[in-house]
């Protein structure tokens, strides 16, 4: 994925250093993401310089051909993955500087609590 400077809903350029835990803020901030793959001799970057806020009620489409990264970004948004390098926060909780056993209750807890809600929303 090339470089990306976005507010999901507005589509305006966030700078890089832009707080990503602000009160009232985004439910998601990345900051600066790449996630480099080393596949025996190559090296793949599938994210360069990933940078975006997600808001409470937004809805947002990613698209993008075969191989751009749309895949390993919403895995490492969903706490599955980690980046190489850069931030991710969700809510007020750094997915970044998280131990496998604080992701795996991130997963548990506040993905699901939160999707629960979001199905019940829906009904």
């Amino acid at each position: 994925m090339a470089p990306t400077h976005c507010a999901a809903s507005a589509g305006a350029d966030v700078p890089a250093h832009a707080s990503v835990a602000a009160p009232n803020g985004p439910v998601f901030a990345a900051r600066r993401l790449t996630k480099i793959y080393q596949m025996g001799e190559v090296t793949v970057e599938a994210l360069r310089g990933v940078d975006f806020d997600l808001f409470p009620r937004e809805f947002v489409v990613l698209l993008g051909p075969s191989g751009s990264g749309k895949s390993t970004l919403l895995n490492i948004l969903g706490g599955l993955d980690v980046p190489t390098s850069g931030d991710v926060v969700y809510q007020d909780h750094n997915l970044t500087a998280a131990t496998d056993a604080q992701l795996t209750d991130y997963r548990r807890t506040l993905l699901r609590r939160n999707g629960d809600r979001a199905a019940r929303i829906a009904r």
